[in-house]
């Protein structure tokens, strides 16, 4: 597999996802298919309406997503996920074996989550709230909503005490 395209297609079809039983996805499976998406940073407001500021955001994600695809290596092993980042924000790609099993891929800005494969949990704290567990077993706290029709993500990476916003700018799982 050297392509995401080729690795989504084995690992994400949502055809195939139908096919399991809806009781047998658990409702953290089912939020990390929201999870699923190249997310980026929402820069502070500047005057600029909230649309204008996501529609800056997520400027060139896909060809983003299309550079990450072509630096996927063949093997998805561990190792050579580990040094695999995203030009800017985080990628997170959920499998289809068990959505809750995710691919992340965070910016180098992101220093404190590890690429590759990790997990998505529903945090006891409340409604839309996650944990996001990376390769290296770390885990952020992550809290889904909505603004002007585009998915919003608050991100609190380990060690952190502030949250940066993010935009969910295209999914990765083929939903919408």
């Amino acid at each position: 597999m050297r392509t995401l395209g080729l690795a989504l297609a084995l690992m994400v079809a949502l055809p195939a996802a139908a096919q399991v039983a809806p009781t047998a996805l658990t409702e953290a499976a089912r939020v990390s298919l929201l999870l699923g998406a190249i997310w980026r940073p929402l820069a502070a407001p500047d005057g600029r309406p909230a649309q204008a500021l996501m529609q800056a955001a997520c400027e060139g994600a896909l060809e983003e997503m299309a550079q990450l695809d072509l630096r996927l290596p063949e093997d998805l092993t561990p190792e050579a996920l580990a040094p695999v980042r995203a030009a800017r924000g985080l990628v997170i790609v959920p499998t289809e074996e068990d959505p809750a099993i995710v691919f992340i891929f965070p910016d180098s800005a992101l220093t404190a989550i590890a690429s590759g494969l990790g997990q998505v949990r529903l945090d006891p704290a409340g409604a839309g709230r996650l944990v996001l567990r990376d390769a290296a077993g770390r885990e952020s706290q992550v809290q889904l909503g909505s603004a002007s029709g585009h998915r919003m993500m608050r991100l609190r990476p380990p060690g952190e005490t502030t949250a940066t916003l993010f935009v969910g700018c295209a999914p990765t799982t083929g939903s919408g």
